[in-house]
């Protein structure tokens, strides 16, 4: 059986698409894609990867962080998560569909992508670890149906 070469890190990953895209290569935006990379399946805020980048001594403003997030949206790098009044941010990681539905726990401020069916098992797992609830001892169905447009 032939070796998977290994998977490049999440920052080598944020810069070799952000050059595939055109975009060079600058400080702000390294900064920015260390703080995604480091909190990988986590949901940051614009004011969390700021407080991130300033505590671990990198150097920029809120603004910038706003304009980089723009551009790792467009980029598909990233991707908007509403959470209420507020809109957090998530990385996308290699070889993620971007436009996956994610899994949001709330408590820990995770997101995890929830990809065909196992997917769908590793989330109703979370879901019942969360609550206490022994899985093996619990059938569950999940019957899906597409909604009423009249409704």
């Amino acid at each position: 059986m032939a070796k998977q070469p290994p998977k490049e890190s999440p920052d080598d990953y944020f810069m070799k698409a952000l050059r595939a895209l055109g975009y060079r290569i600058t400080m702000p935006r390294t900064m920015v894609a260390r703080a995604f990379a480091a909190n990988t399946g986590k949901l940051m805020s614009a004011y969390g990867l700021h407080e991130w980048i300033i505590n671990t001594g990198g150097k920029i403003d809120v603004v910038s962080v706003y304009r980089i997030i723009v551009t790792l949206i467009e980029a598909s790098l990233i991707r908007p998560v509403p959470c209420g009044k507020e809109v957090l941010y998530v990385f996308v990681p290699e070889g993620t569909d971007a436009e996956a539905p994610l899994f949001i726990n709330e408590e820990t401020r995770q997101a995890k992508p929830i990809t065909g069916d196992e997917g769908v098992k590793d989330l109703f797992r979370e879901m019942l670890r969360i609550r206490n609830i022994s899985y093996p001892d619990h059938r569950l169905t999940l019957v899906l149906s597409k909604p009423d447009p009249t409704a």
